[in-house]
């Protein structure tokens, strides 16, 4: 079996983009509330760990619809996340003293995603992606390429972006043996994205001087605009858009 990781745009509605933003910034508070326990742990000289955590979220669940409402695996994964923060905190003070970076609170503006792992709850059907949470109805997806055959989706990571959602989904995929399989050798480059052993060249795209100008123009624009101004919000979200058509094209070829 291998895992191969498929990322699609959702096209929520209304309601379901409403219902998403909630469990954003529910797991959000979940995650800044979690950092303060421990470090008000750490002050009376307790220590405080994921399993202890993951604990008090089951209690937690028992009373509070917010995170009662959704599956137990979406807030352990933001605990799972606060957790290897706090691990990669430790390991970089004992290499690099005063420079090893404690974890931050996170405002609204510093985290844009959630997901969870459930084996057996995640389901697409009909183009919509279902599973037990939240959010009413199943999710749309723009669905570009379809799932590998026998792919069983194992997790989702939902992440918004300048008010765009996309789901990553992680599926497990047998692995095809092929006997008559031959090794082949890749060699990056520069005049060429890519050349094998076999002699094959895979072309550059250069997708950054395809997209310069559109970026160019857009950040004059930007320099051009009264800061605070209407206008100026409108040009930036421009050159947002801009550079993420961009990363997009670098990312998926």
């Amino acid at each position: 079996m291998q895992v191969l990781t498929f990322v699609y745009r959702l096209k929520p509605t209304r309601a379901q983009h409403g219902a998403l933003r909630r469990i954003l910034d529910d797991q959000r508070h979940l995650y800044n509330a979690a950092l303060q326990e421990r470090i008000d742990a750490w002050r009376r000289g307790v220590s405080v760990g994921m399993n202890d955590q993951t604990k008090s979220l089951t209690a937690i669940r028992g009373f509070d619809e917010t995170y009662g409402g959704v599956p137990y695996n979406l807030s352990k994964w933001t605990l799972k996340r606060l957790d290897d923060a706090m691990k990669g905190f430790f390991r970089r003070a004992k290499t690099k003293p005063g420079k090893a970076g404690f974890p931050r609170f996170r405002p609204a503006s510093r985290w844009d995603s959630f997901g969870f792992h459930q084996t057996g709850g995640l389901r697409i059907r009909d183009g919509r992606l279902l599973f037990s949470s939240g959010v009413t109805g199943g999710l749309r997806l723009r669905m570009h390429r379809p799932l590998p055959e026998g792919a069983v989706i194992k997790s989702a990571v939902f992440t918004r972006r300048e008010g765009i959602w996309q789901v990553a989904l992680s599926v497990s995929v047998p692995l095809a043996a092929n006997d008559d399989a031959q090794p082949v050798g890749i060699d990056v480059g520069i005049e060429h994205l890519a050349t094998s052993s076999n002699g094959v060249h895979h072309a550059n795209r250069r997708p950054g001087d395809r997209r310069a100008r559109a970026v160019r123009r857009a950040q004059r624009a930007l320099a051009r605009c009264r800061r605070g101004s209407k206008r100026r919000r409108k040009v930036a979200a421009k050159l947002r858009r801009e550079q993420r058509r961009l990363r997009n094209d670098r990312s998926t070829h």
